[in-house]
């Protein structure tokens, strides 16, 4: 049994990391784990249930003023720790004059390092949170970070202030890492949503009005009064959170009922502080390793935690552009340019108040319709596709607003417009990863924070000097094409084929752009050189992606599981990493090659993409021997499901030999191309670089649509989802309905009930109606199949 056995969102549940279990129940990306639970074991918290579902000490059954109320004090908490790395932005000039600092990268590496110990924090903070608990930590976290506080304010070298400064960050970030998992211990799935994205405003309200306050301060009092208060204020909060927050780990709280009952009928199961407890060395290595294996291992885990690194970098280096932009370009004054950071704030809090309050509606309207959630609830192509749309639109509003210098007014604007669309973002993808895994939610936040604080505290350093080298104008372009990018991974969590439509896109305009170089010569613009030479390298890997998962959920439909070479559970997972490192060397090596100002840095460029090219020939090659065998096997000895399927599996196992063909040689001329350089016949010959390189692609994306997935993957749905058929004449004509109750042809239509309504044609012995003209289909094992494109498994 489950520690919480009331838990019925607790679909995501995951094997304890170290044992031989995957992390993920299943290694398809965004797909919900399909794992086994592991048997309880003798003194193993886990295995201790509450005494009922209405159990009093259940933190999902506590009151609403109770629960509210700790979320309050983690709010708070969670708001001043992002205050130390922001607020005194605007005293850094003044630190640097005290300590006769002169360098920018010293001024950056100041600002850095604070959020530096966001990276580093969490490893430790995670594992002793699911090892002893979370209430524990928020306290002396916060004593923590108001003794480190106070030595900032008396910081007499910069030695120290930096020392102090790392350390404000490694105990300040409690709070941000594991507020997450107190919120999901304590609240349900339809009231979750509101709650995590009010919990998540600490983080990315700090850094929009830290810079206000500190400004005047600063001004008036002089940058170390900043840390004095930040000390004074977490110094309130020391006793506010002592007498106000309360355990909610349920291990915990198990542990402490068992230790107040009386001895003879204590639970021995369950260790209590009158007995020696070990250390569970291999139980909290586990917990230690599992915030890493889950950014590494887990697809899902590490596609989201790239959206959200990337985004919050953007909005980063955004605001510290903001410290020359409104002075130099709008002649703000120190105290006043602390107010360009308002309008970001206020656009944090309408996506807050929108999206929590939506997808709790959602949530809710689905309960009532009897309709089983499902973590891919939350992220809803129509809210997801808009509002990751105005991170990009907002970048380009904001650059080109202000190199021409139009109305201050309009650059505040879009910046707020952006800050919306980002914050509704990423609660809807907090929220997905918690309904997949509520039990380690405080490692799914580690995750998400160390990357998320790595690329925030990196990017900065080089990405001032990017604006110096393109201008306000492009610099904000180039930015706002990655987020436009970005938009696939909210959609590749839910849609498999979206990598391969962005790698469309991509190729499109990358062939845009060397038709515009082409009329350029021989001025020719930086942009246009930048969209092709990074676009027409990263298409390839998003087309692969798709192919490499195609080729998992085949086999799976076909439940050839044995018939792999690598374990199923780890196929996608393999080639999906390699595909990864292949996208990141290339865009890498394209963006020096792109900026590069000497041939030292050419040639690194070039050497870098090179090295992502063998990596994607390696995969492919790697993958084509994959199929091959998987290809064999399965005609010298198939499966029932592969004779009884109607779908053209064995065409679409022809179509994934052609395109990873025809991918694996586009990648081996560019790779050619590359070695030989801008002189080689490669680059040279027009024939070769427009019509061989596309041709490639080409056939690759007319073949997927011949012989397309959505045909030739045919997957049963879960056995718990039921489908009904709706009496619409207009969508499907139920010419012979003598044999559906009257209930049943009432009942709503799903999306994929077009294909079992041919199987129920094609099978009439399949339409007997039950005895019980009341009953539901649900109780009848109708083969129920989803060929819609661009789904999951066991998707509506």
């Amino acid at each position: 049994m489950s520690a919480i056995k009331d838990r019925e969102e607790d679909i995501g549940f995951t094997p304890e990391v170290g044992q031989d279990n995957s992390i993920e129940r299943d290694a398809v990306i965004g797909e919900q784990e399909k794992g086994e639970r592991r048997p309880p074991a003798h003194n193993d918290l886990d295995s201790i249930a509450w005494s009922g579902a209405d159990d009093p000490a259940n933190p999902k059954n506590w009151s609403n003023k109770r629960k509210w109320l700790n979320i309050t004090v983690l709010s708070l908490l969670t708001v001043v720790t992002p205050l130390g790395s922001s607020m005194f932005a605007p005293g850094i000039p003044s630190i640097m004059a005290e300590f006769h600092e002169t360098s920018p990268n010293a001024a950056t590496f100041i600002l850095s390092i604070y959020v530096l110990g966001f990276v580093f924090g969490p490893i430790l903070i995670a594992p002793l949170s699911e090892t002893y608990g979370r209430r524990k930590l928020y306290i002396w976290g916060n004593i923590l970070f108001t003794i480190f506080s106070v030595g900032m304010a008396l910081s007499n070298s910069k030695g120290m202030l930096l020392g102090f400064r790392f350390s404000m960050g490694f105990a300040g970030v409690v709070p941000i890492t594991i507020g997450s998992g107190s919120i999901a211990d304590m609240m349900a799935l339809e009231t979750r949503g509101r709650a995590i994205s009010i919990w998540a405003l600490g983080p990315l309200l700090g850094p929009c009005i830290g810079p206000v306050a500190g400004g005047y301060l600063i001004r008036a009092k002089g940058w170390r009064w900043v840390y004095w208060l930040i000390s004074i204020i977490s110094g309130v909060l020391i006793p506010i959170s002592t007498f106000l927050l309360d355990e909610t780990f349920a291990p915990v709280i198990l542990q402490r009922r068992n230790a107040s009952l009386p001895l003879d009928i204590t639970n021995s199961a369950v260790p209590n502080r009158s007995t020696p407890r070990p250390v569970d060395t291999l139980k909290f290595r586990a917990a230690a390793l599992r915030p890493t294996k889950l950014l590494f291992l887990a697809p899902l885990v590490t596609l989201s935690a790239l959206y959200i690194a990337i985004s919050y970098g953007i909005l980063y280096l955004l605001i510290a552009t903001f410290s020359f932009v409104y002075p130099q370009q709008y002649g703000f004054d120190e105290g006043t340019s602390g107010l360009a950071f308002i309008p970001a704030g206020i656009g944090m809090i309408l996506g807050v108040i929108g999206i929590g309050q939506v997808t709790d509606l959602m949530v809710k309207r689905n309960k009532l319709r009897r309709v089983v959630h499902q973590p891919k609830f939350r992220l809803v192509p129509i809210i997801t596709i808009p509002c990751g749309l105005a991170l990009p639109c907002g970048l380009f509003i904001y650059g080109w607003t202000t190199y021409h210098t139009l109305h201050w007014i309009v650059p505040m604007i879009s910046v707020s417009i952006m800050c919306m669309g980002l914050m509704t973002v990423n609660s809807c993808i907090q929220n997905y990863l918690l309904d997949i895994y509520p039990r380690y939610a405080a490692s799914v936040s580690a995750a998400l924070t160390i990357l998320r604080s790595f690329v925030a505290a990196l990017l900065p350093l080089s990405g001032l000097q990017m604006y110096e080298a393109m201008g306000l104008g492009w610099a904000n372009s180039l930015l706002g094409f990655v987020a436009l990018v970005l938009i696939v991974i909210p959609l590749a969590l839910t849609f498999y084929l979206v990598p391969f439509l962005i790698g469309c896109i991509f190729e499109a305009i990358g062939y845009a752009g060397r038709a515009i170089s082409a009329k350029q010569t021989p001025d020719w613009a930086i942009m246009p050189y930048v969209l092709q030479s990074l676009l027409l390298l990263l298409g390839p890997t998003m087309l692969a992606a798709s192919i490499y998962m195609s080729l998992g959920r085949l086999i799976k439909s076909l439940e050839a599981d044995s018939y792999s070479l690598v374990p199923i559970e780890y196929l996608t997972k393999t080639f999906v990493i390699g595909d990864v490192i292949s996208f990141l060397a290339q865009s890498g090596g394209g963006g020096m090659l792109a900026n590069a100002k000497s041939k030292g840095g050419q040639k690194m460029g070039q050497n870098i993409i090179i090295v992502g090219l063998a990596v994607q020939i390696y995969f492919f090659a790697f993958f084509i021997t994959i199929l091959h065998i998987f290809h064999r096997r399965i005609t010298a000895n198939p499966t029932s499901k592969s004779l009884s399927s109607i779908s053209p599996w064995k065409q679409f196992v022809l179509v994934l030999y052609v395109d990873s063909g025809l991918i694996m040689i586009r990648s081996l001329f560019r790779l050619v191309e590359y070695i030989t350089g801008s002189n080689g016949a490669l680059q040279s010959t027009e024939t070769y670089i427009y019509v061989f390189d596309a041709s490639m692609i080409f056939i690759t994306v007319a073949l997927f649509n011949v012989v397309h997935p959505g045909r030739a993957i045919i997957t049963p749905r879960e056995p718990e989802e039921t489908f009904h058929i709706r009496n619409d004449s207009a969508s499907i004509p139920l010419q012979n309905k003598s044999h559906l109750s009257p209930s049943i042809v009432q009942q709503p239509f799903t999306t994929s009930d077009r294909h079992r309504y041919r199987y129920l044609q094609e099978h009439p012995m399949a339409q007997h109606p039950p005895q019980n003209h009341t009953d539901s289909l649900d109780q009848y094992h109708y083969p129920s199949y989803s060929t819609s494109p661009g789904r999951f498994h066991g998707q509506a």
